[in-house]
Protein backbone atom coordinates (compact mmCIF):
# COMPACT_ATOMS: atom_id res chain seq x y z
CA UNK A 1 0.00 0.00 0.00
CA UNK A 2 2.61 2.25 0.77
CA UNK A 3 4.79 2.32 -2.80
CA UNK A 4 1.22 2.06 -4.56
CA UNK A 5 0.34 5.57 -2.67
CA UNK A 6 3.57 7.01 -2.36
CA UNK A 7 2.24 10.18 -4.08
CA UNK A 8 -0.28 11.44 -1.77
CA UNK A 9 2.55 11.07 1.06
CA UNK A 10 -0.23 8.72 3.11
CA UNK A 11 2.26 6.44 4.41
CA UNK A 12 5.02 9.07 5.39
CA UNK A 13 2.47 10.84 7.22
CA UNK A 14 1.24 7.82 8.86
CA UNK A 15 4.39 6.68 9.53
CA UNK A 16 5.93 9.61 11.15
CA UNK A 17 2.69 10.80 13.25
CA UNK A 18 2.81 6.86 14.90
CA UNK A 19 6.74 7.34 15.54
CA UNK A 20 7.80 4.27 12.46
CA UNK A 21 10.14 4.14 10.28
CA UNK A 22 9.18 4.25 6.57
CA UNK A 23 9.30 0.33 5.31
CA UNK A 24 12.78 1.23 3.54
CA UNK A 25 14.61 2.42 6.23
CA UNK A 26 16.64 -0.47 6.88
CA UNK A 27 20.52 -1.20 7.32
CA UNK A 28 22.05 -4.65 7.04
CA UNK A 29 21.26 -7.22 4.92
CA UNK A 30 19.77 -4.95 2.28
CA UNK A 31 22.62 -1.91 3.04
CA UNK A 32 23.05 -2.55 -1.03
CA UNK A 33 19.76 -1.23 -2.00
CA UNK A 34 19.10 1.73 -4.05
CA UNK A 35 15.88 2.23 -1.98
CA UNK A 36 17.17 1.23 1.14
CA UNK A 37 20.20 4.66 0.43
CA UNK A 38 17.75 7.26 -1.20
CA UNK A 39 18.76 9.30 0.97
CA UNK A 40 22.25 8.97 -0.22
CA UNK A 41 21.16 9.18 -4.35
CA UNK A 42 21.43 13.00 -5.98
CA UNK A 43 21.42 12.21 -9.55
CA UNK A 44 17.69 12.62 -11.00
CA UNK A 45 16.34 9.72 -12.17
CA UNK A 46 14.04 9.05 -15.57
CA UNK A 47 12.65 5.19 -14.70
CA UNK A 48 10.69 4.20 -17.87
CA UNK A 49 9.36 0.94 -17.25
CA UNK A 50 7.41 -1.73 -18.64
CA UNK A 51 3.99 -2.99 -17.35
CA UNK A 52 5.46 -6.00 -16.23
CA UNK A 53 8.95 -4.50 -14.84
CA UNK A 54 7.21 -1.57 -12.77
CA UNK A 55 5.87 -3.73 -9.53
CA UNK A 56 9.59 -4.18 -8.44
CA UNK A 57 10.66 -0.64 -8.81
CA UNK A 58 8.01 0.88 -6.72
CA UNK A 59 10.12 0.38 -3.51
CA UNK A 60 13.24 2.40 -5.12
CA UNK A 61 10.55 5.00 -6.35
CA UNK A 62 8.57 5.53 -3.17
CA UNK A 63 11.45 5.97 -1.33
CA UNK A 64 12.92 8.72 -3.93
CA UNK A 65 9.56 10.38 -3.56
CA UNK A 66 9.77 10.35 0.40
CA UNK A 67 13.08 11.33 -0.10
CA UNK A 68 12.16 14.46 -2.39
CA UNK A 69 14.66 13.11 -4.63
CA UNK A 70 14.18 14.39 -8.56
CA UNK A 71 12.29 10.96 -9.98
CA UNK A 72 9.54 10.33 -12.40
CA UNK A 73 8.28 7.18 -13.68
CA UNK A 74 6.37 5.96 -16.98
CA UNK A 75 4.99 2.66 -17.18
CA UNK A 76 4.32 1.30 -20.84
CA UNK A 77 1.50 -0.88 -21.32
CA UNK A 78 1.93 -4.51 -22.60
CA UNK A 79 5.45 -4.16 -22.76
CA UNK A 80 8.33 -5.78 -21.79
CA UNK A 81 11.71 -4.63 -21.02
CA UNK A 82 12.58 -3.91 -24.77
CA UNK A 83 9.45 -2.04 -25.96
CA UNK A 84 9.02 -3.10 -29.21
CA UNK A 85 6.24 -0.77 -30.25
CA UNK A 86 7.27 2.38 -32.71
CA UNK A 87 5.14 4.74 -30.37
CA UNK A 88 6.31 3.82 -27.67
CA UNK A 89 9.99 3.25 -28.59
CA UNK A 90 9.58 7.04 -29.76
CA UNK A 91 8.02 8.07 -26.60
CA UNK A 92 11.48 6.64 -24.67
CA UNK A 93 13.93 8.25 -26.88
CA UNK A 94 12.30 11.37 -26.65
CA UNK A 95 11.57 11.54 -23.47
CA UNK A 96 15.05 10.39 -22.37
CA UNK A 97 17.10 13.16 -24.82
CA UNK A 98 14.25 15.82 -23.35
CA UNK A 99 15.25 14.61 -19.48
CA UNK A 100 18.85 14.74 -20.64
CA UNK A 101 18.98 18.34 -22.06
CA UNK A 102 16.81 19.50 -18.82
CA UNK A 103 18.97 17.99 -16.19
CA UNK A 104 22.49 18.71 -17.84
CA UNK A 105 22.21 21.64 -19.69
CA UNK A 106 18.70 23.55 -18.19
CA UNK A 107 17.22 23.79 -22.11
CA UNK A 108 13.41 22.89 -22.39
CA UNK A 109 12.02 22.20 -25.80
CA UNK A 110 8.84 24.28 -25.61
CA UNK A 111 7.71 22.88 -28.87
CA UNK A 112 7.72 19.19 -27.66
CA UNK A 113 4.43 17.69 -27.34
CA UNK A 114 4.96 16.90 -23.89
CA UNK A 115 6.15 20.49 -22.77
CA UNK A 116 4.11 20.10 -19.43
CA UNK A 117 6.83 18.20 -18.24
CA UNK A 118 9.22 20.89 -17.39
CA UNK A 119 6.42 22.38 -14.45
CA UNK A 120 6.84 19.26 -13.01
CA UNK A 121 10.87 18.98 -13.61
CA UNK A 122 11.78 22.17 -12.15
CA UNK A 123 9.53 21.74 -8.93
CA UNK A 124 11.48 18.67 -8.54
CA UNK A 125 15.32 20.79 -9.33
CA UNK A 126 14.44 23.82 -6.84
CA UNK A 127 12.92 21.08 -3.70
CA UNK A 128 16.07 19.08 -4.81
CA UNK A 129 18.55 22.15 -4.60
CA UNK A 130 16.98 23.60 -1.48
CA UNK A 131 17.69 20.17 0.21
CA UNK A 132 20.64 19.90 -0.52
CA UNK A 133 22.09 23.47 -0.02
CA UNK A 134 20.18 22.94 3.90
CA UNK A 135 21.61 19.53 4.09
CA UNK A 136 25.61 20.03 5.25
CA UNK A 137 26.41 16.23 4.60
CA UNK A 138 24.87 16.34 0.90
CA UNK A 139 26.65 18.34 -2.22
CA UNK A 140 25.92 21.94 -1.91
CA UNK A 141 26.09 22.76 -5.76
CA UNK A 142 24.78 19.53 -7.89
CA UNK A 143 25.60 20.61 -11.80
CA UNK A 144 22.08 20.23 -12.27
CA UNK A 145 21.68 23.46 -9.94
CA UNK A 146 23.90 25.72 -11.29
CA UNK A 147 20.90 25.91 -14.02
CA UNK A 148 18.59 27.63 -11.10
CA UNK A 149 21.14 31.10 -11.12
Amino acid sequence: YCYLSTQTGVCRRSAQSKGYSLPYDRTGLFSNSPAWNAEKITTPLLMQLAEVEYRSMMQLYAALVDYERAVEMYIFPDAYHYKHQPRQRLSVYDRNVEWIEFWLRGAENHDSPRSGQYSRWRNMREKQCMEFSARLSMPASAWYCATLH
